[in-house]
C-alpha cells in the first residue's frame, strides 16, 4: 500500500520533509506565522445554508479572524474548487474584514503566499490588504498587467513587472518576501519572478486586515477564488519558503 500523507500535516515519510527539522503541520512549524487562513478546513468556518461565510477563523493560534455580517458581501465557500480542495468565491463585491490587532503593523520583513484565481485582471482586484488605504500592505492584480505586492509610504509602491503575473484559467500559488532592505522579491508556483526595491517602510499603523478588497473601496474587491492565505511577520529564507511552497502545492497540485 502507498504511503498516505494527510494534507497540511508534517509526515517524516515524505520525501521532501524527511529531515527538515519542522514537526507539527508545515505552517506552523516556521517562526512568525500570525495569520493562517484555510478553506480546507471546515472547522475554521462558520457559514449559512446557502454556504454564505459569516467567520472565517485563523488558523495561526494568533485569533486574527475575519468576519462579515451584511448578506450581499459574504464569500460564497464551494466543496470543490482546486484539486478537490474547497474555496472561497468572491464575485467583485465580497470582503471580509478582522478586528484591529497589533500584529498586523507590518513595515518591511514579511512574507505572504495566496492560492487564488482571479476571474477579472482589470480594474485592480485585491486579495487582501492591512490598513483599509493610505499605508500598510496589499497582494492584488494591477489593472490588467501585474500581479502585485504594494507597500504605500508617502507614495512609495513595490510592483511585479507588469507583464503575464495572471491570467483567468489558473490557480497561482503567489510568494511575496519584504526583507529588511525594502527589496519585494515575487514568486509564482515556487519559481522566482522579479525583485523589486520598495524604497521604503510603510508607515507605522496598528489595523486589521481585509481579505477580497481594501475596507471602504468596494470597485478594487476581489472577483475569484482564494483558496489559502498565509502571512509571515518575517522575511523567511528560501529554504522555509520552499517548505510553505511545497506544502501547498502537495495540497492542491497546482504546479
Amino acid at each position: 500500500m502507498p504511503n498516505v500523507f494527510r494534507i497540511g500535516e508534517f509526515d517524516s515519510r515524505h520525501p521532501f520533509y524527511a529531515g527538515k527539522g519542522v514537526s507539527g503541520s508545515i505552517p506552523e512549524s516556521i517562526p512568525g506565522l500570525v495569520i493562517w487562513l484555510d478553506a480546507s478546513d471546515g472547522s475554521t468556518i462558520t457559514k449559512d445554508g446557502g454556504d454564505r461565510v459569516s467567520q472565517w477563523n485563523d488558523k495561526s493560534g494568533g485569533g486574527i479572524d475575519v468576519i462579515q455580517l451584511t448578506a450581499a458581501e459574504k464569500f460564497l465557500w464551494v466543496a470543490s474548487g482546486v484539486n478537490g480542495q474547497p474555496i472561497m468565491r468572491a464575485d467583485g463585491g465580497d470582503i471580509m474584514t478582522s478586528a484591529v490587532n497589533s500584529e498586523l503593523d507590518v513595515r518591511n520583513d514579511y512574507t505572504i503566499f495566496s492560492v487564488a484565481k482571479t476571474t477579472t485582471i482589470s480594474p485592480t482586484s485585491i486579495i487582501l490588504s492591512t490598513d483599509g488605504y493610505t499605508n500598510g500592505i496589499l497582494v492584488s492584480t494591477d489593472s490588467g498587467v501585474a500581479g502585485r505586492v504594494l507597500q504605500t509610504h508617502l507614495s512609495v509602491k513595490a510592483y511585479a513587472p507588469p507583464f503575464t503575473y495572471w491570467n483567468i484559467t489558473d490557480f497561482f500559488i503567489n510568494s511575496v518576501v519584504m526583507d529588511s532592505s525594502n527589496d519585494a522579491h515575487f514568486y509564482r508556483d515556487g519559481s522566482f519572478f522579479a525583485t523589486v526595491l520598495a524604497g521604503g517602510p510603510a508607515v507605522a499603523t496598528t489595523t486589521g486586515i481585509s481579505i477580497g478588497g481594501r475596507d471602504s473601496i468596494t470597485p478594487e474587491n476581489w472577483s475569484g477564488d482564494i483558496a489559502e492565505i498565509l502571512l509571515y511577520k518575517t522575511a523567511l529564507s528560501d529554504p522555509n519558503r520552499e517548505l510553505i511552497e511545497t506544502y501547498l502545492n502537495d495540497k492542491y497540485n497546482i504546479f
